[in-house]
């Protein structure tokens, strides 16, 4: 046999046991370099979710039947969640109009909202026995 012939037998060789070697490695183990770049990715996307902070949520506080500071303006974007609490020191029941959603309140008991943002435009949030406007809420597309 020639000595390219033998080279080229060698090469053969080479390839197939390199081959062998990939098809015959049990199916759930991965080369170390993609294992290691997908713990890597997976860790790093497992880190982005737990660190998202939770959105604030604004306290309309209501002294005397007035809410303190004035009337809040409140703006979310369509698909969000209104998201709002009031207090009051006397007792009243929250209307979030066009949303056509009540909550009771009153010393003890605050009114949390948390409504998705469906419908666009600009709504008022009053006391409902009084009347008394107390929140404007935007909801912009």
């Amino acid at each position: 046999m020639s000595k390219g012939a033998r080279a080229g037998l060698l090469v053969a060789a080479a390839a197939v046991a390199a081959l062998a070697f990939v098809l015959l490695r049990p199916s759930g183990e991965k080369p170390p370099s993609t294992a290691a770049t997908e713990t890597t990715a997976a860790s790093a996307a497992t880190e982005a979710t737990t660190t998202k902070p939770e959105p604030q949520v604004a306290t309309i506080r209501v002294k005397g039947g007035q809410p303190v500071g004035g009337v809040r303006k409140l703006t979310f974007r369509e698909g969000e969640r209104i998201r709002f609490r009031v207090t009051d020191d006397a007792g009243d029941e929250v209307h979030l109009h066009g949303y056509d959603v009540e909550k009771p309140v009153g010393p003890g008991e605050a009114a949390n909202f948390s409504v998705p943002a469906t419908i666009t435009g600009r709504f008022e949030v009053e006391l409902h026995n009084s009347a008394t406007p107390i929140a404007e809420v935007t909801v912009e597309p």
